[in-house]
């Protein structure tokens, strides 16, 4: 039998401990290394499969800013019906909580305008941090992989960052060459609101030329609870005669459906060019007001480029564009109370450097625009547009 000089040393450094206890110390490596946010895959050899997160724009494989992977089957077991309870018990994450629909992740504490929620690198419009009860309007049946960047690097995405950045992959635009045609179906059935949930998807390509088409469409019932709705000292205040929900919370009920097409094509060896369309309806409950429903619509468009091994003093570029019309209507007894109304765009531009002297990195900028408006009884700010002109970098 031959033994490496590294195997030389393993053993020499554990010479003298008994079987127990080398048997101890290698179940508490193997239970360090299974990790739910970012599950280790097997290669024959020995070797880990590389972890591409695209928070960090160097593609770094070592993760040297606080950042969490959420993906495959830890995705799959995660997955509820919204962005924020899917995230809830990660490190540092909590959710907003009105309703089982409704949640917007919280990360160390802080949530709103602190945490910004991009798609595939660039921001979708939407009115999820103007209050507990707007929804994200996001699919995670669609969704291949969630990356949630804590550190510093997160003001790579914006100056009012500073809680973090929860950035949702699909591949609504394909990245790499297809070849042949590949097809999933998901289906769901159960929890405490009996939710029901379905989604199909189809992609094809010749190499050169690929596609992607998905739909998905889910529905819950009301919430089930043990117990009343309301509090003792509530009830006692509404007083004997008025009606009380039990075993349910009114209003928790809702659906929502969309889908997504997207097409690629490989015009060079090392990149490709992209173009994406997201459609995004749902219609649920407040549970702070019995008569009060929610209807939203987004519509998002993207774009994607890339091109890699470059000749020059830059090696990598990248540009993304996302364009968002969003709206949704606060339904009060049939009518509709207030509108919200938020539409705009967000283009990034990144290149990657090659090295200079010990120094690698990326630089880039980032330009976007977006008007938001309400509209009705409930109009809490004026109508504004915002304008953001960046420039970023990142060495290591």
């Amino acid at each position: 039998m031959t033994v490496t000089t590294t195997s030389k040393r393993l053993l020499s450094r554990f010479r003298g401990f008994s079987p127990i206890t080398l048997a101890l110390l290698a179940l508490t490596a193997q239970a360090q290394q299974q990790d739910d946010s970012a599950p280790s895959t097997f290669v024959p050899g020995g070797a880990l499969a590389p972890v591409f997160v695209t928070a960090n724009p160097l593609g770094d494989t070592d993760l040297i800013a606080p950042t969490t992977a959420v993906y495959g089957d830890a995705l799959t077991r995660r997955q509820t019906n919204s962005l924020g309870e899917t995230l809830n018990g990660l490190p540092g994450v909590s959710t907003t909580t009105y309703g089982p629909m409704v949640g917007r992740p919280i990360i160390r504490g802080m949530d709103g305008d602190r945490i910004r929620l991009l798609q595939n690198g660039v921001v979708a419009w939407d009115a999820s941090s103007l209050s507990y009860d707007h929804a994200v309007p996001q699919e995670l049946l669609t969704v291949e992989r969630v990356e949630i960047e804590r550190g510093p690097a997160a003001l790579l995405y914006g100056g009012n960052t500073i809680g973090g950045v929860v950035n949702t992959i699909d591949n609504h635009i394909p990245r790499e060459p297809v070849k042949g045609g590949d097809g999933a179906v998901d289906a769901s059935y159960g929890g405490a609101n009996n939710a029901r949930a379905g989604e199909a998807m189809v992609e094809g390509g010749n190499g050169r030329f690929a596609f992607h088409v998905d739909a998905f469409d889910c529905e819950t019932s009301k919430e089930r609870i043990p117990s009343f709705a309301h509090s003792d000292r509530q009830r006692a205040l509404d007083g004997p005669d008025a009606d009380q929900a039990y075993g349910s919370i009114p209003n928790s009920d809702g659906r929502w459906h969309g889908g997504a097409v997207g097409t690629s094509y490989y015009t060079w060896a090392d990149g490709y060019a992209g173009l994406s369309y997201n459609g995004y309806e749902a219609n649920y409950g407040s549970v702070a007001e019995d008569d009060v429903w929610l209807r939203m619509h987004q519509d998002h468009v993207a774009f994607a480029s890339e091109v890699r091994n470059l000749q020059g003093p830059f090696s990598q570029l990248k540009f993304d564009f996302g364009y968002t019309d969003y709206e949704h209507k606060e339904i009060d007894n049939g009518e509709t109370g207030t509108t919200f109304r938020n539409y705009g765009y967000e283009v990034c531009i990144e290149v990657q450097h090659r090295k200079i002297w010990p120094l690698e990195g990326a630089i880039g900028v980032q330009i976007s625009q977006n008007t938001f408006s309400t509209l009705g009884d409930e109009a809490l700010v004026p109508t504004t547009q915002t304008t953001n002109v960046a420039l970023f970098g990142l060495e290591e």
